[in-house]
């Protein structure tokens, strides 16, 4: 789980098992990462899985504006014995003068031509505007905060940074209303604060923040 801790599982015991209409649940295999690429499969049996995704943060343009945040992308869905979900993390936007580069979009494919897109924040600064990532094909899709002088929140997500006269980056989108699950902050430009992971927009010569898949297989009943 590269380090990270599983975060915004509410609602149930500390063995993994929650209970929903009288049935016994329990967390039975966590993929979460924040680089590359690769394939998941499910366990040998029928699963529910929860799959989130963030794209990563645009860069900022070195000096007064700061790159847009991430759009993050939420699917729940019902899969069978050793079904295979693939996925590709959007690499961070690149805050340098002249050069800077958007967020890359982080997807995950699956069965039944599931496609799922967390896009990520906009570059500013030589041509980029600096707006928000958007997302598509989950059941929740959400906008990540603009960068500028004073970057912007994402929708239930990290808070924008500052800029301070140096630009702030946008917050990335998030799940704060399912949990512990809110997107990146973007950077402070003022401070030279970086962004936080996944997909806070950068700021003032400081990248943005790479993307991050999490996926959540549960088993219902015993």
């Amino acid at each position: 789980m590269n380090g990270h801790g599983i975060r915004g599982l509410v609602g149930q015991g500390m063995d993994g098992r929650r209970s929903g209409n009288g049935l016994l649940s329990r967390i039975v295999k966590v993929v979460d990462k924040l680089t590359g690429s690769g394939t998941v499969t499910s366990p040998a049996y029928e699963t529910v899985c929860e799959i989130y995704l963030w794209g990563a943060g645009g860069g900022g343009d070195g000096n007064t504006v700061g790159g847009g945040g991430a759009g993050a992308c939420y699917k729940r869905l019902l899969l069978g014995p050793s079904q295979q979900l693939s996925f590709s993390i959007g690499a961070a936007g690149i805050s340098n003068g002249g050069l800077q580069t958007d967020g890359g979009d982080t997807v995950v494919n699956g069965p039944g031509g599931l496609v799922l897109t967390a896009r990520g924040g906009a570059k500013n600064g030589a041509g980029g505007t600096g707006a928000g990532g958007t997302a598509s094909g989950g059941d929740l899709n959400r906008t990540g905060g603009n960068g500028g002088p004073n970057g912007t929140a994402g929708e239930f997500g990290g808070a924008g940074g500052a800029g301070g006269g140096f630009g702030g980056g946008g917050g990335a989108a998030g799940f704060s209303d399912l949990g512990d699950l809110s997107g990146g902050t973007g950077g402070f430009g003022l401070l030279s604060i970086a962004p936080t992971t996944p997909g806070g927009g950068g700021s003032h010569s400081i990248d943005g923040a790479a993307g991050r898949v999490l996926i959540i297989f549960t088993r219902i009943g015993s």
